[in-house]
């Protein structure tokens, strides 16, 4: 896989992530970031699911797919979970928010979006897993 596709991969990841944050945002009448906060959860639940996904191309849950399918969807893993994956979810974006929160004296607000951040994602990613395990074996 070529740098420049995943470059480009995660270019596109982060004008959705910048698209969605600013959707969320406008739409939310929250008193924290929670554009982020949902971009971070919506994608580790994505990449979650595609990652069992992948691990099952080489068990033979993917019987019935041809080899060819399966050497593509393996090739462009990395342009999907690297790049786009990796340009939508943010984590040092929820860092910074955290920041400016703690500065702004809202410390407790602060700790709480930290936690939730890392919580609710790794929640998120283990649904992703789950769902993926159901729908793929």
């Amino acid at each position: 896989m070529s740098v420049l596709i995943i470059a480009i991969a995660g270019g596109i990841g982060a004008i959705l992530r910048a698209l969605l944050d600013d959707a969320v945002t406008r739409h939310s009448r929250a008193s924290w970031p929670v554009g982020i906060f949902a971009v971070n959860i919506i994608g580790s639940f994505i990449l979650g699911a595609f990652t069992y996904f992948l691990s099952t191309l080489s068990t033979g849950a993917t019987a019935g797919w041809s080899s060819e399918l399966i050497t593509h969807i393996a090739l462009w893993a990395p342009a999907l979970t690297t790049g786009l994956l990796g340009g939508f979810t943010t984590f040092s974006t929820a860092m910074l928010d955290a920041v400016k929160l703690a500065r702004s004296g809202r410390k407790m607000a602060s700790l709480g979006l930290l936690l939730g951040n890392y919580l609710s994602s790794l929640a998120a990613c283990l649904l992703g897993v789950g769902l993926a395990y159901l729908v793929c074996g």
